[in-house]
């Protein structure tokens, strides 16, 4: 069975991220789901 996907704010908003594995699209699709309207600080 797959891992669950553990959202964490940095995955939306670290250069890290995109360069490591470009746009985050399960971060998105999760935060469409589970929380549309978060609040992220850079």
């Amino acid at each position: 069975m797959a891992e669950a996907y553990n959202f964490q704010d940095d995955d939306v908003i670290a250069p890290e991220v995109y360069g490591r594995i470009g746009h985050p699209h399960e971060a998105f699709s999760w935060l469409r789901r589970n929380d549309p309207l978060r609040w992220v600080e850079p």
